[in-house]
């Protein structure tokens, strides 16, 4: 999965950078067919940049940060590949928490912003047969077994193992 583009705006706000939401889609067009040509079996998941309103952002990343938004759907669309939309998530989740507590700067999410997502991008994967969705634990043990240095720190016992017909597979 690729996240990119709101360290773009962030850093163009702040005087650091000087692209435009036309560098940013060029250059996510070019990383991906570079990716595709080295890669051309694989499945691409691309995350729509995301922002609260908190901490860093206000009012001057708009309207241009929706240019960047938009760039990432298209490109997502061009190429085929799975598009998880972020900012909508987002803008649903703030009706039931304030923004900062989902992400304390506006950019960066916490941890409950990082749950949130990791369980919506879950609902762009299926597994075979019957279409079940995975679980949390499966979703973590996944985790852990991709990242091991992350989960050092837990003292929460195994999740179990998944059987075979829960294999996570892709869909598009």
């Amino acid at each position: 999965s690729i996240l990119i583009g709101v360290n773009d705006i962030w850093h163009g706000l702040n005087g650091r950078y000087d692209g435009t939401a036309k560098t940013y889609e060029d250059d996510f067009n070019q990383l991906i067919e570079r990716t595709k040509k080295a890669l051309p079996k694989i499945q691409l998941v691309i995350c729509e940049p995301f922002v609260l309103k908190c901490g860093a952002v206000n009012d001057k990343w708009f309207p241009e940060f929706d240019k960047y938004r938009a760039a990432a759907k298209k490109i997502a669309e061009s190429h085929h590949a799975v598009f998880v939309p972020f900012q909508s998530m987002f803008d649903e989740a703030v009706k039931y928490a304030p923004p900062n507590h989902w992400a304390g700067d506006g950019v960066h999410p916490s941890s409950h912003g990082a749950s949130l997502m990791a369980h919506f991008l879950l609902n762009q994967y299926t597994f075979p047969k019957r279409g079940k969705r995975p679980s949390l634990f499966k979703y973590m043990k996944a985790l852990q077994l991709a990242a091991p240095e992350s989960f050092q720190q837990l003292d929460a016992p195994e999740p179990p193992k998944p059987g075979p017909d829960e294999a996570l597979i892709r869909t598009s």
